[in-house]
């Protein structure tokens, strides 16, 4: 009886958690993955800076050509591939996501601990920004930067760390942000309501940014006139990380994932999702390997797509840049970054 007893406390302490913690959650019916078709292109990518470091989540390169990553334990590394240099740059004693080169070639960090940094050649760190109204914004994911040296960037989630944001899928209610920084110092809300807002890129002309929703597996146009938004590209095939813009009409599209059948089965279960937010997140199913790169223009149209399709070579692609006839790609779980070559790709 004793048993019984137990059990049913369980459960209705259980069910009472639940409700407190959850109970605001709605449902989601997500569109049906259409998938695509296989190829095995990206399998010809090179990769460098083995055991360095776990995670050069996202890639910056210099006008001399020089990388620069963020690694698991805050380093900044610079690698000059040419004479074969390694250099920690600096330690931001946080964990460095987005990373992007202002005009005068100082680093610009989305950091998901410490905020948004500015670190220059001697590896000096600046504070640009942790607080918006006076509330500290955690999770900051990706950052560029306007021709008129104002940065936008996102917060992936207000809800979820970084230590436990595949959660932020489960819950589902939306809490990513978009924000922008002017010289002046005066920030702005572009964007709020997103599921895990993830990268962001502006366009050549400084007229509109492209943001991956992760969460919902598309891509929004914001214009930066009049603040419109609108959804380009929906219904991906996995889940958008970075993005960034060529110059010439291409964005390059990291998806680090495929789509999990498992989650597009629950999520319009409220209920269920709200159990499983109970579990520790080291019960969550290892992810299987994929690599997958989109180039997309304005409108969302898909032009070009590279893949991994077992991961045999890149997995797990959360960020490129484009370097000449290169594409430089990043990865939240590779302990290297890749070199894909588009010289013979139409590029």
């Amino acid at each position: 009886m004793k048993k019984i007893g137990y059990m049913v406390f369980a459960v209705i302490l259980l069910v009472g958690l639940q409700t407190y913690f959850f109970g605001h959650m709605v449902p989601w019916n997500p569109p049906k993955d259409k998938g695509i078709q296989k190829n095995k292109l990206l399998i010809k990518t090179k990769t460098f800076l083995h055991n360095v470091g776990k995670g050069p989540e996202d890639i910056a390169i210099d006008k001399l050509g020089r990388v620069y990553v963020g690694l698991k334990d805050g380093r900044i590394i610079r690698h000059d591939r040419s004479k074969k240099e390694i250099k920690v740059l600096a330690k931001t004693e946080g964990r460095p996501l987005g990373l992007h080169l202002d005009h005068d070639e100082n680093l610009i960090v989305a950091d998901a601990i410490k905020g948004l940094l500015k670190i220059d050649s001697s590896g000096k760190i600046t504070l640009l920004f942790s607080k918006f109204n006076g509330k500290e914004m955690p999770f900051l994911d990706d950052v560029t930067m306007g021709k008129d040296g104002t940065l936008y960037f996102t917060q992936a989630s207000a809800k979820y760390s970084l230590s436990d944001h595949t959660k932020d899928f489960l819950y589902h209610m939306g809490t990513g942000k978009v924000f922008s920084l002017k010289p002046s110092g005066k920030v702005e809300l572009l964007m709020e309501g997103l599921h895990f807002a993830n990268g962001i890129a502006v366009d050549s002309k400084q007229e509109y940014l492209l943001i991956n929703e992760t969460g919902k597996y598309r891509v929004w146009k914001y214009d930066l006139k009049t603040g419109n938004k609108k959804v380009i590209l929906e219904n991906l095939p996995g889940f958008p990380d970075g993005i960034s813009s060529n110059g010439k009409g291409i964005f390059w599209l990291a998806l680090i994932d495929k789509r999990d059948v498992l989650l597009d089965k629950i999520l319009p279960f409220p209920f269920i999702r709200s159990i499983l937010l109970l579990l520790p997140t080291f019960l969550n199913p290892p992810r299987p390997k994929q690599g997958l790169v989109l180039g997309i223009d304005e409108t969302g149209k898909i032009l070009y797509d590279f893949q991994d399709p077992e991961g045999k070579v890149f997995p797990a692609v959360t960020s490129i840049q484009q370097f000449g006839d290169d594409l430089y790609l990043g990865s939240l779980r590779n302990k290297f970054y890749g070199v894909f070559s588009l010289e013979k790709k139409g590029n």
